[in-house]
């Protein structure tokens, strides 16, 4: 079943909580592995395991209906396009 495809799923108070709180967390351990880059100026192999972990969980989120996948797609756009305006990133 691809995200496009998902049925959302109806969840229990615990449950919305408990994915949440695991969102919270995964976003966490990603920016510090990104810190631990920027601090310490060598490649850090756990990156890749950390954004995956993030991009499971907002895959779930999308799964249980607590996010839109089309809205996702939209920010995306919009996200790149303030990038263009305000960072010095290339190749957007």
């Amino acid at each position: 079943m691809t995200i496009q495809e998902t049925k959302y799923v109806k969840m229990t108070i615990q449950e919305k909580i408990e994915l949440l709180a695991i969102v919270a967390e995964e976003c966490g351990e990603l920016t510090q592995e990104c810190m631990k880059i920027v601090r310490f100026g060598q490649d850090n192999d756990n990156i890749t395991k950390e954004a995956g972990d993030v991009m499971c969980m907002i895959q779930l989120l999308i799964e249980k209906g607590l996010i839109d996948y089309k809205e996702i797609n939209k920010r995306i756009v919009e996200k790149r396009q303030k990038l263009k305006t305000f960072s010095t990133l290339t190749n957007l």
